[in-house]
Order: structure tokens, then C-alpha cells, then sequence
């Protein structure tokens, strides 16, 4: 009797490891799709309201996290998800009940926080994947995604106005000549791998080389400088962090001759495209204007309203916030925008110093997680300061609470806790039973 007993709590043990390994795959896959798409709107479901498709695979993953606890019993890291949760549901209430906005204009513009809230989803139970794997399929996914970003640009302009049927300023942008690569930032975990010293894992350098080429072109035609001006940051910091700076400095040249090739490439590109090469000019040089152009047009034509307008409602609504449905901002032509490019505004202005507690406290989990992998620390530095250079960057575009950026660096930082694809989430930072 007892050896049935313990033979049929084997096969329950042996059914629920398949079953959360599958979850976990299924997991990596809607990421990796994730990171292959060029933008949100290349799918749009109508239910009687929109879903774009990054938002159809954020609710996929987050039922996947849902499966998975009720599968273990278990959560892990579960403060910042609780902390997102009370203050969503709390100001949703408090938006129709104190403020008089419909609860529908409050539920609206929380979805714009959906990858926050799958990314603290994400810490509740973690992923069963190693670094190398995650690393390689994203690199994979970067290079799809921004080819097919490129291929619809030039070759498919239809499609991209079919796709943006209601925003014809989005579309205008694109007819004048700028990309529109949402998950741009894969850029960044393309360097990281590049930088991860040679003994953590043997890297794929036809790969590599082809995700830094085209993601790097593509970038160009982003023309977004916050991103340049990111990667300078993160290259710079990774030779001035380094215990041996000239050794870090002869691993560098291999960038450097890479990077003048893309250059050679941009030059070309620029010679070429009339469109790019007026842009560049407008963008980078104010149109011949010098730097001082260019700080008028980035600085106090594009964004001084705006900050005027968020101290206006911090200094109204402090400390509480203004709540959910309320516009942060107006355009020049009395347009409502109900998102910010500053990360810290995205949750300081609705949800006032709530907002600022459940930020950090995610912040925190990540440079908490990432210090105490122990195993190499090289890999432990590179990770802790593209965090920090991803939070310089979230000054000027919100990549923590509407960006795929906030899903693709929890994952980055909780597959450090694997050790050869087996999942040993650091515990100590908090865990409770469920049911």
C-alpha cells in the first residue's frame, strides 16, 4: 500500500514538472514572438473593442503565469505585483467616485500598463529557462523583427497605413521617412550578449554579427537619439566599469571595427535616401543649424509644454495623484494624450506617490535578484548597469510601464537564478503559499 502510494505520488510529480515545463516554453515563445513583431498594431482583434497584438500575447502570458501558480502553489516575489494590483484597482474607484471620470476612461488608459503588470506577473513564478537560450532566441526574434520593420517600411507602406488607419500623424511620420520599431531596445540585450565574457557560454557569432548589422540598421531609421545616446552610455560603461579597463578596452576594438562598418552602411543609406538624408540632417544637425537647433526643436518645441503641464497636475493632485481617464497632457491643438514618455511621470501623475512606491519597489526586486547571482561578475555588472542606463533612458521614453522592455529585461534577470536550465529562484526575497 505504501509503495502504491509512493509510486502514484511520483507520477503526479513527474506529471506536473511536464506540464510546468510546457508552461514555461509556451512562456519563452510569446516572448520571443513578442520581440519578433515590429509594432503592436500589425494585428488588431475586434471584440467589440480593440486588442493589438502585443496586448492578445501580454493576456496569453499572464494567463500562463495564472496556470502555472495554481499548478505549484507556490509565488515568489509576489510585493510588487500585490502593491500594482491594490493601487489599480483602489484609484479605478477612486477616478469614478471622487474624480466623476467614467470607469471606462480609467480602464482604458490602465491598459497601457499591461506590460508592468505581466512583468510583475512574471516575478510571481519565474521562468525555467537559461540565460543562453533566452539570450539566443531574443537575438533571433531582434533580427526577424526588424527586418520585417525594414521590408514593411520600403517594400509595404500600404500595409503600414492599412495598419494605422486612425493615426494619421504615426503615418505621416513613416511617409516622411522615420522606422517604427517598437521593441528597438532589443539593441541593448544584442550588446549585452556581445560584452558577456567568453566562459559563460560559447556564443553564436554569425548570429550575433547579423542582429548587430540589421538592429542596428534599423535603429538608424528609427532615428531616435535617446537610444544612441543609451548605447554610448551603456558601451562606456561597461570599459570605465570594468576591473581591467585596458582588457575591456582590446575587447571593445572588435565594436569599434563593427561599428565603422555600419557606419559605411549609414553613409551609404543617407546618400542614397533623400528622406534620410533630410531627416539626419533635421535631427541630428538642426538642418545645418548647429546643436542649438537641434536642443529648440527636441527640447522647447517638442517637450517644454509638456513638463509645464505635469508640474502643473503634480503640484494639483499632489500627493495622491489625478487618477485614472484624466489626460496627462494637451497637444498644441487641444489634443488629449493620455501617456507619457517619462517612465517616472507614467506612474507618479495618476497614482501620486502610490505610484513612485510601486516603481521602485520593482526597480529594487530587479537590482536585488540580479546582485545576488553570484556565479560571474561580469555578467552580474553588465546586467545591473544596463539597468541603470535603461533608467537614464526612461526620462525621455517610458520603457518601464507601456514598454516590452520591462517584460524582456524581468526575464533577462530571473533566468540568472537557473543553473543549466534548472529554475532555483532566489527565496529570500519573499515567498508564500497560495491556496
Amino acid at each position: 500500500m505504501y509503495s502504491t502510494a509512493y509510486h502514484n505520488s511520483n507520477v503526479v510529480t513527474i506529471r506536473t514538472g511536464r506540464r510546468l515545463i510546457a508552461i514555461d516554453d509556451l512562456m519563452l515563445w510569446s516572448i520571443t514572438l513578442l520581440a519578433m513583431l515590429p509594432y503592436p498594431q500589425i494585428y488588431t482583434l475586434h471584440i467589440g473593442f480593440y486588442l493589438n497584438a502585443f496586448e492578445l500575447i501580454y493576456l496569453f502570458i499572464g494567463m500562463l503565469v495564472v496556470i502555472k501558480v495554481l499548478n505549484t502553489g507556490k509565488v515568489r516575489h509576489y510585493l510588487p505585483f500585490i502593491m500594482f494590483s491594490y493601487v489599480a484597482i483602489i484609484y479605478v474607484f477612486l477616478s469614478s467616485a471622487i474624480y466623476n471620470i467614467p470607469t471606462s476612461n480609467a480602464l482604458r488608459q490602465l491598459r497601457i500598463y499591461l506590460p508592468f503588470a505581466i512583468a510583475t506577473m512574471l516575478l510571481l513564478t519565474g521562468v525555467k529557462v537559461s540565460t543562453e537560450r533566452y539570450l539566443t532566441q531574443l537575438l533571433i526574434a531582434s533580427i526577424i523583427g526588424a527586418l520585417s520593420a525594414l521590408i514593411i517600411h520600403y517594400y509595404f507602406p500600404d500595409i503600414f497605413a492599412s495598419n494605422f488607419d486612425h493615426y494619421k500623424d504615426v503615418v505621416a511620420i513613416s511617409e516622411a521617412g522615420r522606422l517604427r520599431w517598437i521593441n528597438a531596445t532589443l539593441i541593448f540585450f544584442t550588446l549585452l550578449y556581445l560584452f558577456f565574457p567568453k566562459e559563460i557560454f560559447k556564443k553564436k557569432k554569425i548570429l550575433l554579427f547579423f542582429s548587430l548589422f540589421i538592429g542596428s540598421i534599423a535603429l538608424f531609421h528609427t532615428l531616435n537619439r535617446t537610444m544612441v545616446i543609451g548605447i554610448i552610455l551603456f558601451t562606456m560603461g561597461y570599459i570605465v566599469s570594468s576591473k581591467n579597463i585596458i582588457s575591456t578596452i582590446k575587447r571593445v576594438w572588435k565594436v569599434l571595427l563593427i561599428g565603422s562598418a555600419l557606419l559605411s552602411v549609414v553613409i551609404l543609406i543617407i546618400a542614397f535616401n533623400p528622406k534620410m538624408n533630410h531627416l539626419v540632417q533635421k535631427r541630428y544637425f538642426g538642418g545645418g543649424a548647429g546643436y542649438e537647433e537641434v536642443y529648440h526643436n527636441a527640447v522647447i518645441v517638442n517637450r517644454l509644454s509638456f513638463y509645464h503641464q505635469y508640474l502643473n497636475s503634480i503640484e494639483k493632485y499632489f500627493p495622491v495623484g489625478q487618477g485614472l481617464g484624466r489626460p496627462f497632457a494637451l497637444l498644441l491643438d487641444g489634443r488629449p494624450v493620455f501617456q507619457s514618455d517619462i517612465s517616472l511621470i507614467s506612474f507618479l501623475l495618476p497614482f501620486g506617490v502610490f505610484g513612485l512606491l510601486v516603481f521602485f519597489n520593482f526597480i529594487y526586486i530587479l537590482f536585488k535578484l540580479t546582485s545576488r547571482y553570484k556565479t560571474n561578475y561580469e555578467v552580474r555588472r553588465l546586467i545591473l548597469l544596463m539597468i541603470a542606463v535603461s533608467l537614464i533612458i526612461s526620462l525621455n521614453i517610458d520603457i518601464y510601464s507601456r514598454g516590452t522592455f520591462v517584460i524582456f529585461i524581468t526575464i533577462l534577470v530571473l533566468s540568472l537564478q537557473n543553473r543549466k536550465g534548472n529554475c532555483k529562484i532566489v527565496e529570500d526575497i519573499g515567498e508564500k503559499s497560495v491556496g
